[in-house]
């Protein structure tokens, strides 16, 4: 008599693949957004980081000659000693907008200089303004940017309160 043998099959059915491959799609749904926003956030903090230097030089520079010297080029403001170009951005502009003693702006523009940098952030400028009495205060300008705003993305003392 011959005997039959059978063998059991091992492996996954296709509804377990079905089910691990939507929830694969599902995590990646919600993760690739955020990890946009904190890829933003990163680039986000070079800004505060080149125009804080910058802020020293100047600080310096109105206390030893009662001046703010303004530069809207890169040379120009390379020879105030202050690093104009970033990884993401450059500064744009030194000025000073009221031509009062003590007051003083400095532009950080995303991408100005061809840099890549996230898309919500291109085209945005974030602004440094020294008022008379020596304060500083940070604001941020997404008209030209991809966002609505650059807040959700600010950090330091750029970051909203």
């Amino acid at each position: 008599m011959q005997s039959v043998t059978t063998s059991k099959q091992q492996g996954f059915t296709l509804i377990e693949l079905m089910i691990v491959v939507a929830i694969i799609g599902i995590l990646a749904a919600i993760a690739v957004p955020q990890y946009q926003s904190y890829i933003a956030r990163s680039q986000f903090s070079e800004a505060p980081t080149l125009m804080t230097a910058a802020k020293t030089t100047i600080e310096e520079r109105y206390l030893s000659t009662g001046s703010i010297k303004e530069a809207s080029t890169e040379t120009e403001i390379s020879d105030l000693g202050i690093k104009p170009v970033g990884k993401y951005g450059s500064i744009t502009e030194i000025s000073n907008p009221g031509g009062n003693a003590g007051e003083a702006e400095i532009d950080f523009e995303f991408g100005a200089d061809g840099q890549a940098v996230n898309a919500d952030l291109k085209g945005g400028v974030v602004t440094f303004v020294r008022a008379a009495d020596g304060t500083w205060s940070c604001t941020t300008d997404a008209s030209s940017a991809g966002a609505d705003s650059l807040d959700p993305f600010a950090t330091g003392e750029c970051a909203p309160t």
